[in-house]
């Protein structure tokens, strides 16, 4: 299994998140980003499709924060399976699910998409999309930091739990 990564920002975290919980360890990979279009060089276009790491024969596994339009999860999903991936999974923090986002991941080859509810999915209306979204809640997570917060706890342990 790999857990690929939108971009380098997010590598390292996802690195120690998978060797923390895997055994064997994870491999981490990452495909090519970049957000801020004033960095590319005059004329060039980032189209997203320079992926770092194997994913041939594997399970790879997209980490990302947020899909807007989800073009970079497309993408990613794309890239994975070009270069031998068995299967593609997305885990994302927050769905926004905007504009194309219903066409561009329907049609993707991303498997599943896993979010957590803290924007409600009500954007999504193609079958094809609701059909690869999984819904996990975070309010066990935020009503633990909150207790947690309350009587002095430590967040960081909720890491582990």
């Amino acid at each position: 299994m790999t857990l690929d990564v939108a971009g380098a920002g997010q590598a390292h975290q996802q690195h120690a998140f998978g060797n923390a919980r895997a055994e064997p360890p994870v491999l981490v990979g990452m495909l090519h980003k970049i957000d801020d279009p004033l960095e590319l060089p005059p004329g060039l276009v980032d189209t997203g499709e320079a992926l770092v790491g194997d994913v041939s024969g594997k399970v790879a596994i997209i980490i990302d924060d947020l899909i807007s339009a989800g073009s970079t999860i497309a993408r990613t999903a794309q890239a994975c399976r070009e270069h031998g991936a068995v299967a593609v999974h997305a885990a994302v923090s927050h769905g926004v699910f905007a504009g194309a986002a219903n066409e561009v991941l329907a049609g993707s080859s991303v498997e599943t998409i896993v979010v957590t509810d803290t924007i409600p999915p009500w954007r999504v209306t193609a079958p094809g999309l609701r059909a690869k979204l999984v819904e996990v809640s975070a309010v066990p997570l935020f009503a633990a930091a909150i207790r947690r917060l309350h009587v002095g706890g430590s967040l960081v342990e909720l890491r582990g739990e």
